[in-house]
C-alpha cells in the first residue's frame, strides 16, 4: 500500500487572545504581526451592500497589505489617530 501522501496546505492556527490596536493576522506570514506605524490608516468601502470600516497597514516583514475590521464606535477614534489609508 502506497504512503499518504502529506498535504501541502498548512491552515493557520488559532490566534491566541485579542490582536492589539496595531496588530494584525498577516496571511502571508501566517502570524500576528505589526504594521509599519507611518503606513497605518482607516478606510471605509462598500462590502455587500453595507458600508464596511477596516484598518489597514502594512507588514513589517513581507510588505503585504494588511485589513482588520474595525467597530463603528471605533472608526472616528482611530481616524482622527491614524488618518485616511493612502
Amino acid at each position: 500500500m502506497p504512503a499518504k501522501k502529506k498535504s501541502s496546505n498548512k491552515r493557520p492556527k488559532k490566534i491566541q487572545g485579542k490582536l492589539k490596536e496595531t496588530e494584525f493576522y498577516c496571511v502571508s506570514c501566517r502570524k500576528r504581526m505589526t504594521s509599519i506605524p507611518d503606513e497605518l490608516g482607516v478606510q471605509t468601502f462598500r462590502l455587500k451592500g453595507r458600508n464596511a470600516r477596516a484598518l489597514r497597514g502594512v507588514c513589517k516583514k513581507c510588505d503585504v497589505n494588511l485589513c482588520k475590521f474595525v467597530k463603528e464606535a471605533k472608526f472616528d477614534k482611530l481616524k482622527d489617530k491614524y488618518g485616511t489609508w493612502r
